[in-house]
């Protein structure tokens, strides 16, 4: 078992089981997806980040993340910019 350390948990994970298999996996089974984002929070997302590279838009939310293309300070500010995207699409 990998064990990885977060703000006040322990996330304990199977050999084998990551967020970067599951993101792949989700890839494979969904070729026509021709744009994806994933923003994450926590110490578990940076396998995704990892498996993902420049396949996708990532955004650590929050300071202690790293391996993601672009950083949010907060969850609250990645939602309000959320928001904000999903104004800017429906307007389109």
């Amino acid at each position: 078992m990998r064990v990885l350390r977060g703000r006040r948990v322990l996330d304990a994970q199977l050999p084998g089981v990551d967020k970067g298999r599951a993101v792949r996996r989700w890839l494979r089974q969904n070729p026509r997806i021709d744009a994806v984002l994933y923003a994450g929070d926590d110490t578990t997302d940076h396998d995704a980040f990892r498996a993902l590279g420049s396949r996708a838009l990532t955004i650590a939310v929050g300071p202690r993340l790293h391996g993601a293309l672009l950083r949010s300070r907060d969850p609250a500010t990645f939602a309000a910019w959320l928001g904000r995207l999903a104004e800017a699409r429906l307007a389109r």
